[in-house]
């Protein structure tokens, strides 16, 4: 097996590539949520399906190296864009409340993530990479019918596209306005 100085520096690529979001935001602010939310999604799929593909026995890092930039890449890009959507068009009356319903849903599906995992391997002790297969086939799944759900988000007509990036505008005094709302004169 590997050191876990040596798997930990693997699996540190996609959290690194993740950084992917920054431009997948600016993306969605562009053109709406809906494409980079599908194209997130099967990324990140076809990430894990190059594992399927491409690993054998004992895992080597150049065979493993493609699946984790796109994993990374593709997380990224649906991670923050799935949160971006599911606030957009909210009012700041109703920002808190909606922002914690989505990371309450976040957080269950973190959670359900690895007993999911744990249950189609069966064992905590699993050492081989056919025994992830199964795993890689049901996360692979899960992010194709993500994007398949992000197929029915709304696609903003080009009118109501805005083309910037930039902090959208909140009422006086508020937290983007740079003003405590009561200044002197």
């Amino acid at each position: 097996g590997w050191s876990a100085l040596r798997t930990g520096l693997t699996l540190a690529i996609p959290m690194v590539l993740a950084s992917a979001a920054i431009p997948a935001g600016r993306w969605a602010d562009r053109s709406g949520h809906r494409h980079v939310l599908v194209t997130g999604g099967l990324v990140t799929a076809a990430g894990i399906v190059s594992w399927l593909i491409l690993l054998d026995g004992e895992p080597s890092f150049p065979t493993m190296l493609p699946g984790l930039m796109a994993f990374g890449v593709g997380a990224g890009m649906a991670g923050t864009t799935g949160t971006s959507a599911s606030l957009h068009g909210i009012s700041d009356l109703e920002m808190g409340a909606a922002n914690a319903l989505h990371q309450m849903l976040r957080r269950l599906a973190q959670g359900l993530g690895p007993a999911v995992a744990l249950s189609v391997l069966g064992t905590r002790e699993a050492e081989s990479i056919d025994t992830f297969r199964n795993v890689w086939w049901v996360i692979a799944i899960a992010y194709l019918l993500s994007s398949a759900v992000g197929l029915l988000y709304p696609q903003p007509h080009a009118h109501e596209v805005s083309g910037t990036s930039g902090p959208r505008k909140r009422r006086p005094g508020g937290p983007d306005t740079g003003t405590s709302g009561d200044q002197v004169g």
